[in-house]
């Protein structure tokens, strides 16, 4: 699929995300690496842009035509944010911070630079709150979440809304579902359940939907970033409208290409 993108920042390159992705997608599309501390992705360098420094990020955000928007509060600075209470409060900080301060500075400084498009890396974590994978499996329904890490992720695509609505900036959201194969335990769980394995998405898929969402002319758009799964699959046809259709299925016994 063809890019109409010239220039493209990628923040949070350093994460879970940007490690499996970016070298397949940067291939294809070359970008400009930002993290908040340096680094390097399979010897492409990072460079140090903090969400929260509004200076630093609208001055990296000059000359681009769009934004790819990966970043999250580190989870890796936060070892024992599942059970120790201190750590999941300073977690609980670290991702406000990160998922409303950060993401409105985002969008500000893409205004202002007069970036084109962001592509906002949304999360199916906002209908845990329905209790089957049946129901989930509805289209059209509103956000249900049971986390305050999905609370921040509606934050991020109602202000994506606002920014396309009020600026004319265009804004695709992917609801990213869990992605694979990311070599941890995690792995494993995309088969287990009907409910996992309709969230779950393979790499190339996630790669397909973010080059999809570069290429397409629709200006704004919501769309779920998964894999097909059996059975219950997610209605993608939001998806679709941007031209992505998943190449993977997940079924009981493992994954395979369609």
């Amino acid at each position: 699929m063809t890019s109409h993108v010239s220039s493209l920042l990628v923040t949070g390159a350093c994460g879970a995300v940007g490690r499996l992705v970016l070298p397949q997608l940067c291939r294809d599309q070359p970008a400009r690496l930002t993290d908040r501390a340096a680094g390097e992705v399979e010897g492409v360098p990072v460079e140090a842009v903090d969400l929260l420094d509004f200076p630093a990020l609208l001055q990296a955000m000059q000359g681009c035509d769009a934004v790819l928007h990966l970043a999250i509060a580190s989870g890796r600075e936060f070892p024992d944010r599942t059970h120790a209470p201190d750590a999941i409060a300073a977690f609980d900080t670290a991702t406000l911070e990160v998922n409303t301060r950060g993401v409105y500075h985002l969008f500000e400084a893409a205004r202002r630079a007069g970036v084109r498009r962001v592509i906002y890396m949304g999360s199916q974590t906002l209908f845990q709150g329905y209790p089957t994978a049946r129901e989930r499996a509805r289209a059209g329904l509103p956000p249900c979440p049971v986390k305050l890490y999905a609370v921040t992720k509606w934050f991020g695509e109602e202000i994506g809304a606002l920014y396309h609505r009020q600026y004319g900036l265009e804004v695709i959201t992917l609801r990213l579902g869990q992605p694979y194969p990311l070599g941890t335990a995690h792995d494993a769980a995309c088969f287990a359940t009907a409910e996992s394995r309709q969230w779950a998405v393979h790499r190339d898929d996630i790669v397909a939907g973010i080059q999809a969402a570069l290429a397409t002319p629709v200006p704004y758009a919501v769309c779920p970033l998964v894999s097909r799964g059996e059975p219950y699959s997610l209605d993608l046809s939001e998806g679709e409208r941007i031209g992505y259709t998943p190449a993977y299925v997940f079924h009981p016994g493992g994954v395979e290409k369609i």
